[in-house]
């Protein structure tokens, strides 16, 4: 899938990721990778049982340092994540990691199994924070971290279309007076692509990126987006669900964002603004 974000070189990447996929002892040749582009942050090469993470930019590549020691530090869970093969190697200023592939695979936006849904938001909330702080991001880090409601309010809503600037800063004020529960360890991006699954079951969780601490209503409100709300009060406490509404609502503004404060092209800027206006527009 062509997503339109900026990607390193293509010849680099394609020499740096054969090497850590023949260091690894998976299939070296490019005929025999499948390419999977829609990360925001990195693209990945699948090869055999390993997954060779690249990362799209300088702040993509310092993430994967720390998200690769954060992944190593994981105690045992009752899913797979993608454990470190080697260190995190450079080549001509391209940066990428192998891991090993993670089983099962995304499922489709729609309903899902409550109970392992909570059972998922149980082993990642209920995660001991103390070996993992090193490691984990700042909270709000895709968005902003500590400044997350200035960039939100002062640099992605001014981009939207005058007709629902409005709504959009409603939702930013909603969660800035948001009043919180002590924070857990957060996953962040916990919906999607990021969470693999055989059957009804779930097997796998990558991109560990955005873990921080955080209140768990954000992995909440990721999970129902992509699974649907009406499954809420079959997963979650009735407090924790209203939270994750506020977080649900804001979700879109925190993408023109992340865009921003990376620097991406104008062009991927103005795809990712139309696209969040359509959605507020429809809410």
């Amino acid at each position: 899938m062509e997503t339109g974000y900026v990607e390193p070189d293509r010849a680099t990447t394609t020499a740096l990721v054969g090497q850590l996929l023949k260091d690894a002892g998976a299939p070296a040749d490019p005929a025999a990778w499948e390419w999977v582009r829609t990360g925001s942050s990195s693209l990945v090469v699948l090869a055999g049982e390993v997954a060779v993470r690249v990362a799209r930019d300088g702040a993509a590549a310092a993430d994967l340092h720390r998200s690769r020691d954060l992944v190593a530090a994981l105690p045992p869970l009752p899913f797979v994540v993608a454990r470190p093969i080697g260190e995190v190697a450079e080549l001509d200023g391209v940066v990428a990691a192998a891991a090993a592939r993670v089983p099962g695979a995304a499922r489709p936006p729609g309903p899902a199994d409550p109970a392992e849904l909570r059972a998922l938001l149980d082993a990642v909330h209920g995660l001991d924070p103390t070996p993992l702080r090193a490691h984990l991001a700042p909270p709000r880090a895709f968005f902003g971290g500590a400044d997350w409601y200035s960039v939100l309010t002062e640099l992605a809503t001014p981009l939207l279309p005058v007709q629902v600037r409005d709504r959009a800063r409603a939702a930013v004020d909603a969660l800035a007076a948001l009043d919180h529960p002590e924070p857990a360890v957060n996953h962040g991006d916990l919906a999607g692509s990021n969470v693999h699954w055989e059957g009804d079951r779930v097997v796998g969780v990558l991109d560990w990126d955005l873990a921080a601490l955080e209140d768990p209503a954000e992995d909440v409100a990721s999970l129902l987006t992509w699974h649907g709300w009406e499954l809420g009060p079959q997963v979650v406490d009735p407090a924790t669900l209203a939270r994750a509404r506020v977080f649900g609502a804001v979700s879109p503004l925190t993408v023109i964002a992340f865009s921003v404060l990376r620097g991406r092209p104008a062009d991927e800027i103005e795809r990712v603004t139309a696209r969040v206006a359509a959605r507020l527009g429809r809410a």
